[in-house]
């Protein structure tokens, strides 16, 4: 369980009080390289819409979300904590990583912006593009969300990072633009996505 505030008193960032993506990076961080996915859902004891459910590889592992206001409000608490429940047992029974060399090619970064309808979860997007992905393309992460002035209302453009290293050779040009295609592609049929320009 995390309460109080998000970072230690400091000149450099304003006193917040910990929130639900606090400790939900804590967990992806603690949990590392295995990744967990977050989806809405509703828990007892967590506030509604505001608790989500845990899985790894589509088995249920656990809960996050913050407090059921009834239960704030019964223990008499002056802020909403935020708690997590993890079964130990099913992460604990997952194999270590395998070691694979560093490789001695140059990496390369590509970054996409798409615009796709509001509705679509992160999560969902990240889960399918990273599963139709080349095991040349070593990460693929979101880095911006934006909604406002410019983008229709409905939609959001989401920015990704994509890193790309082969471990055998150095990755072409052509190489390359193939692969940002296919992940365009991959946006397009599965969220209709469309290219920001």
């Amino acid at each position: 369980m995390a309460y109080g505030p998000a970072l230690p008193e400091q000149w450099g960032e304003k006193t917040r009080p910990v929130d639900f993506y606090d400790l939900k990076g804590d967990l992806e961080a603690l949990l590392a390289p295995l990744s967990i996915v977050c989806a809405p859902a509703e828990h007892t004891a967590l506030h509604p819409g505001q608790s989500a459910s845990l899985t790894l590889d589509g088995a249920a592992i656990g809960w996050l979300g913050t407090l059921h206001p009834r239960l704030v409000q019964a223990h008499g608490l002056a802020r909403v904590p935020v708690l997590f429940e993890l079964d130990w047992h099913a992460l604990s029974a997952r194999c270590l990583p395998r070691y694979r060399g560093v490789s001695r090619f140059p990496a390369v970064r590509r970054d996409l912006a798409v615009v796709v309808a509001a509705q679509h979860a992160l999560g969902d997007i990240l889960r399918v593009v990273r599963a139709e992905l080349p095991a040349h393309v070593i990460e693929f992460t979101a880095f911006d969300m934006y909604q406002g002035p410019g983008i229709e209302p409905g939609k959001k453009s989401l920015a990704f990072r994509m890193l790309l290293q082969h471990t055998e050779k150095t990755l072409t040009d052509a190489e390359i633009e193939a692969t940002v295609s296919a992940v365009v592609s991959v946006l397009s049929r599965e969220f209709a996505a469309v290219l920001r320009g």
